[in-house]
């Protein structure tokens, strides 16, 4: 029955190499991170972009008070592109390692209704420019998940 099928179980185990990669040649990569100790605690938000040969052209980091870490994630992705928006950076690819937020603004989940009005910001801010965003794990976000800390 089910517990000799339990008892025989193996899960497989997947191994990844993960590590941040440089953009294609005459792009730009921006990662963001947010974060909130307590999820409805102190928060920060984070981006760095670098160009295609890894080397940083910007960086930026702050407080936020207390949000949930969606808020945080969503602000740092805002302030992120109102920043490349400002700078004239049109192609550039955004990663998180938010995967909600991430298939949020592509659409692909439903928008929460606190947060209606920035991610319709992101989403308008991607679509006018040449980006895309992209989901990433943690450990290839470091350098802005570091910044957050």
């Amino acid at each position: 029955g089910i517990i000799k099928v339990m008892r025989e179980y193996k899960p497989r185990l997947h191994y990844y190499a993960v590590s941040w990669k440089r953009p294609h040649r005459g792009r730009i990569k921006c990662n963001t991170d947010g974060v909130s100790r307590g999820n409805l605690g102190d928060s920060a938000y984070s981006f760095c972009l670098r160009d295609d040969q890894g080397d940083i052209i910007y960086a930026e980091a702050g407080r936020l008070g207390h949000k949930t870490n969606m808020e945080a994630e969503t602000i740092a992705i805002l302030k992120a592109l109102r920043y490349c928006k400002g700078n004239n950076y049109s192609n550039f690819v955004l990663e998180t390692d938010s995967l909600i937020i991430t298939n949020i603004v592509r659409r692909e989940w439903k928008i929460p209704w606190q947060q209606v009005e920035e991610i319709q910001e992101i989403q308008a801010i991607i679509s006018s420019t040449n980006a895309q965003i992209q989901h990433v794990f943690r450990e290839a976000n470091k350098l802005a998940n570091e910044a957050c800390a």
